[in-house]
């Protein structure tokens, strides 16, 4: 993973309360989201859903680049980051995907609030954050509730169990590779990026399983693709203004 350079500078204030704004904006789009991917995977390829997920959020990628100050807003010494955030977030995209595909949605959301436990942990050693007892009791507590929320079921611990978890861990080290970026890069410069690279990357698994769209799937899929810019502004807010403990997992990180 690219260490990103810092200096005394370059490091953003903390604005918690816009953080956990953001964040919210986010889950919400992300709830929407997550509830078509899984609709979406019962009739599609996961490769082909996630392309179209990429492809149309590529729509409010370059409009919000234009609204920045366009090509000048693109500028970035840090390829090595952002094509390491690009490919971690992409692996926790389609694994969460098909997590959702191999159990119920339910039991899926609740492995994947696991995420900010993996979060807390690796901000210590690649972040050199400082995660006192209070901050870690908050976490585990979370996640607590989460699971007294939706309650999954004893059938939990399968191969659906295990791709939930492992997008977890991949979503958690996308989270700190956007908080690494963000000290030197502009949201949209992040967003951009990953929103080119992971079209790119998905579009090579089209040839080997592709079922074509109708116009009710390509509906659905632009209902996917095109709020999702919005959520990776929305939680870029938080990572890039406060502490990572802070995060909460989401099924597209963007």
């Amino acid at each position: 993973m690219e260490q990103v350079p810092t200096s005394s500078t370059a490091r953003p204030p903390e604005n918690i309360r816009l953080g956990i704004l953001s964040m919210l904006l986010a889950m919400v789009l992300m709830t929407v989201m997550n509830a078509l991917a899984k609709i979406l995977a019962e009739s599609y390829p996961l490769g082909e859903v996630t392309f179209f997920r990429n492809l149309f959020a590529l729509l409010p990628a370059v409009a919000m680049v234009v609204a920045a100050g366009g090509r000048s807003c693109l500028h970035t010494t840090h390829w090595r980051g952002h094509l390491w955030r690009a490919v971690i977030g992409l692996a926790s995209m389609v694994l969460l995907f098909w997590a959702y595909h191999l159990m119920p949605l339910a039991n899926a959301v609740a492995i994947s609030y696991s995420a900010p436990l993996f979060l807390t942990a690796l901000s210590v050693p690649l972040l050199g954050e400082k995660v006192g007892a209070f901050r870690w009791g908050a976490v585990v507590v979370g996640f607590a509730g989460v699971l007294i929320m939706v309650q999954p079921g004893p059938d939990m611990i399968d191969r659906g169990a295990i791709v939930a978890l492992t997008a977890a861990v991949c979503y958690a080290l996308a989270m700190i590779a956007m908080r690494q970026l963000g000290r030197t890069e502009k949201p949209v410069t992040t967003v951009f990026y990953f929103t080119v690279i992971s079209t790119a990357l998905s579009a090579l698994a089209l040839p080997f399983d592709w079922i074509t769209p109708d116009a009710h799937a390509l509906t659905l899929m632009a209902g996917m693709g095109l709020p999702a810019a919005r959520p990776s502004i929305s939680a870029r807010g938080p990572i890039r203004w406060r502490a990572p403990w802070w995060s909460a997992p989401s099924a597209t990180p963007a």
